[in-house]
């Protein structure tokens, strides 16, 4: 009996001690990939907003139908359930580029794009959207925007 209670105390304690180290790893990596973003955003100038910063809603409603129209003439499909999720940069003149991409399962776990249709859609986000000029208090300021596809049964059914 004293030797089951011993081999379960130390069993407690190898398991709290992966949890510490499982949490430690943890945190360096996020502070480490936060880090990465902070840099490459500052890298781009001095404040780029957050869409919802802005004056106005500009993009929020024209955007979602022209994306829309693209995806539905194209009938893109997919092999993975999930989400696709692009962070768009735009500029004073209203010129975009791409800031990160990725790609997620329906658990939020990130798995590999069929690079066809990802470089299809990021073209149309960046060429051919109708990017509005941001202003925050009357003034042009630069801005991101998160665009966001829901993918069920292999199509996108969902953008925000």
């Amino acid at each position: 009996m004293k030797n089951a209670h011993k081999l379960l105390n130390i069993l407690l304690i190898l398991a709290i001690t992966i949890c510490f180290l499982d949490v430690l790893f943890l945190h360096r990596d996020l502070v480490s990939a936060t880090s990465a973003t902070e840099t490459h955003i500052n890298s781009l100038g001095n404040n780029y907003y957050q869409y919802y910063e802005l004056d106005e809603s500009i993009n929020k409603y024209p955007l979602k139908k022209s994306i829309q129209r693209f995806i539905t003439k194209h009938e893109f499909s997919f092999n993975n359930d999930g989400y696709l999720i692009f962070r768009i940069l735009i500029n004073k003149n209203g010129k975009a580029e791409l800031l990160s991409f990725s790609q997620l399962d329906e658990k939020l776990n990130p798995i590999t794009a069929e690079l066809d249709h990802i470089e299809d859609i990021k073209s149309f986000l960046i060429n051919n959207c109708d990017w509005q000029k941001g202003f925050i208090n009357g003034k042009i300021r630069k801005y991101h925007q998160k665009i966001q596809f829901k993918i069920v049964k292999g199509q996108i059914n969902e953008i925000y």
